[in-house]
């Protein structure tokens, strides 16, 4: 499908759902809210307004902000914390990870699926097992949790994509679409009420 021809698959799209297709003219990246997040706390860590995310994310309520929900963020809108992560991430081989403060190496390891011992041959130096914060240990490449997986796909381009959508059933009028006709990542989110459709976008010569 050529770009030219995306305005026709929306607009199809649009008469076929009774939707309403806003199309965002900056990238954007999914965040997944975590337990006591809020609109504002996620805004403040990120130099953001309040106002921007509610722009992003029409249709969400922050009174039932969910932990697990997947809202929308400015692609490059990173806390502290995030550019800490991504300064250690490398096009190729391991990574530097800085240890934050009461974090266990089982901790790192199970929350992006590594054998420890790949950790360890990466840290020979090391006494991985009384970590305190602070210090910065190498990971092996692509070992991701799903927070950075959600950063990484602020800073990664992608070739204009071509809509895919695949609607649970059931969706009715009123339903939002959200629709990336250009876009720093390869999936979006579609809001309905609290629930979360999902569009894909595949690269196709």
């Amino acid at each position: 499908m050529s770009a030219a021809s995306i305005p026709r698959t929306t607009s199809r799209l649009a008469r076929r759902c009774s939707t309403k297709i806003i199309a965002l003219n900056k990238t954007v990246r999914p965040y997944t809210v975590r337990k006591g997040d809020t609109l504002y706390s996620i805004a403040s860590k990120r130099a953001l307004e309040v106002k921007e995310l509610q722009s992003l994310n029409v249709g969400v309520d922050e009174k039932k902000l969910q932990p697990g929900q997947t809202i929308l963020l400015p692609a490059l809108a990173y806390s502290a914390r995030d550019k800490q992560i991504l300064k250690g991430i490398k096009a190729n081989g391991p990574r530097v990870y800085p240890v934050r403060p009461g974090e266990s190496i089982t901790e790192i390891a199970a929350n992006r699926g590594i054998p420890f011992e790949k950790i360890s041959e990466l840290n020979p130096n090391m006494n991985l097992s009384s970590l305190k914060g602070g210090e910065e240990i190498l990971l092996p490449e692509g070992y991701y949790t799903k927070r950075e997986k959600e950063m990484l796909q602020g800073i990664m381009p992608t070739p204009t994509p071509v809509l895919d959508v695949n609607v649970a059933a059931g969706v009715g009028t009123g339903l939002l679409l959200v629709g990336l006709l250009a876009g720093a990542f390869t999936s979006t989110d579609v809001f309905k009420s609290h629930k979360i459709f999902s569009i894909q976008s595949q690269n196709k010569p």
